[in-house]
């Protein structure tokens, strides 16, 4: 049990301005640990039981998923079936790699626009891996309104590389390039697995201000 609680951090909070209950979000980031992983007796098909009531108990809206494998993607896709979900593998842009899934209830909200990048030296395609990065990487982000209000907002999720130091940096910075342009205006959101402290170089560069409005 304490393999995958230790991989969710929930939290509750209104869109800047608002007070307003039907406008509080509860965020998660959930790193569900790939299910390729000799983990034991933590190995993926002994913990999907908890893994779901996990998710159901919090109601989290929107999720961000990290270390998804397209056995794990289908199981959750097919699972949880109050949710959309946006994002594509990283190894080849469809089911191949590890995803940054992201999950939120489509009774709720609706989607404007979304998309993913990588983190390349030049503008390579998705697959692409650059610096000292041991693997692929990629952040998936969408675009969202919540029907009710008509409040948009922009919600990304990322895991960044376990080993590469200037890749992290080098992502960072241009994570917070991108979503400045892709959000222009709007609130923004970023869940993820950094990789980092917050005494690590790559963490004071994704914290700093990238748009007006930004949730930090």
């Amino acid at each position: 049990m304490h393999f995958v609680l230790r991989f969710l951090f929930p939290v509750a909070l209104a869109v800047a301005g608002t007070t307003h209950a039907a406008e509080t979000l509860r965020v998660t980031s959930f790193n569900v640990r790939n299910s390729n992983a000799a983990d034991g007796v933590d190995a993926w098909p002994g913990r999907t039981a908890l893994f779901f009531d996990t998710i159901t108990a919090f109601g989290p809206d929107p999720i961000g998923f990290q270390e998804v494998l397209a056995l794990q993607h289908d199981a959750i896709t097919a699972r949880l079936s109050d949710y959309t979900f946006s994002g594509v593998a990283r190894d080849d842009g469809k089911r191949k790699g590890e995803w940054s899934l992201i999950a939120y209830r489509r009774a709720r909200f609706a989607a404007v626009a979304q998309g993913d990048f990588c983190f390349p030296e030049t503008p390579d395609p998705i697959g692409s891996k650059s610096w000292d990065a041991a693997i692929m990487r990629i952040c998936s982000w969408v675009r969202r309104r919540e029907t009710a209000t008509g409040r948009e907002f922009v919600f990304a999720n990322t895991h960044f590389n376990h080993k590469g130091v200037v890749a992290r940096q080098e992502a960072s910075r241009l994570i917070s390039t991108r979503l400045a342009q892709i959000a222009a205006h709007l609130p923004t959101l970023l869940a993820g697995d950094l990789n980092i402290t917050e005494d690590n170089p790559a963490h004071a560069m994704h914290v700093r201000p990238t748009a007006p409005g930004a949730i930090r």
